[in-house]
């Protein structure tokens, strides 16, 4: 389906429901990619902690509950794990 920008600006649209306004909508999926020792782990450590605590997570985007999470780590182990959180 194609609009044209008119449409698009002047009809009403509604906001899909968000996990982390305006970064994470429900459903939607988060690819993080920088170069190495660039804080990416630290930056996900941040955002699964603020999920599961139901916490503001950096510039003032609130986590809308607490959510379980997941964590599936390959590289650091347990206790760098335990020690970035």
């Amino acid at each position: 389906m194609s609009v044209t920008l008119r449409t698009l600006l002047e009809e009403p649209v509604h906001s899909p429901p968000f996990i982390v306004f305006p970064l994470l909508p429900v459903g939607g999926k988060l690819f993080l990619y920088a170069p190495k020792k660039h804080f990416k782990s630290m930056l996900m450590f941040n955002l699964l902690y603020d999920l599961a605590e139901g916490e503001e997570f950096l510039f003032n985007w609130r986590c809308t509950r607490s959510y379980r999470v997941l964590l599936v780590g390959q590289e650091i182990g347990r206790y760098m794990c335990r020690s970035r959180f």
